[in-house]
C-alpha cells in the first residue's frame, strides 16, 4: 500500500475485531501505519479487539504499529493479546505508539472504562 507524499490523518491500516493476522505489507504513508482500535461491548462480533497479528511489514516513514487511542468509555474499549512482529522500520516518525486518552466515563459504574492489556512488539 503506498499513499502520497505527506497526507496526514491517514492510517495505512485500522483494525478491530478478534482473530486477525495481517502480514507482508509495504506501507508509505506520514500517519499511523497499521492500527489497531478498539472493540466496546457494544460490538456484536467482538466486545474486545483481540488475538491479532501483524508480522513481516516493511514501514517506510510512518508512525508505525499503533494501538488506539483507547479512551474511557461506558461501553468498556478493549484491546487484548496483540503481537506486532518483524517489520523493516525505514525513517520512522515512531515505530512504536499506544495511544490512551485520559479521562472518565459518564455512569463511572464498573464495567465502564477500558484496557489496553497483553500486547508484545518484537
Amino acid at each position: 500500500m503506498t499513499l502520497p507524499m505527506f497526507p496526514l490523518n491517514t492510517d495505512g491500516l485500522d483494525i478491530a475485531g478478534k482473530d486477525i493476522l495481517v502480514e507482508r505489507l509495504n506501507i508509505t504513508n506520514f500517519d499511523d501505519a497499521v492500527t489497531v482500535k478498539a472493540s466496546t461491548q457494544k460490538n456484536s462480533y467482538a466486545t474486545c479487539s483481540s488475538n491479532i497479528v501483524v508480522r513481516d511489514c516493511t514501514i517506510n516513514f510512518g508512525v508505525g504499529m499503533t494501538i488506539g487511542s483507547i479512551t474511557p468509555s461506558d461501553d468498556y474499549s478493549c484491546v487484548d493479546g496483540v503481537q506486532f512482529l518483524n517489520h523493516e522500520f525505514h525513517h520512522p516518525l515512531k515505530a512504536i505508539y499506544i495511544k490512551t486518552n485520559p479521562g472518565t466515563t459518564t455512569s463511572m459504574e464498573p464495567g465502564s472504562g477500558g484496557r489496553i492489556a497483553n500486547v508484545l512488539y518484537q
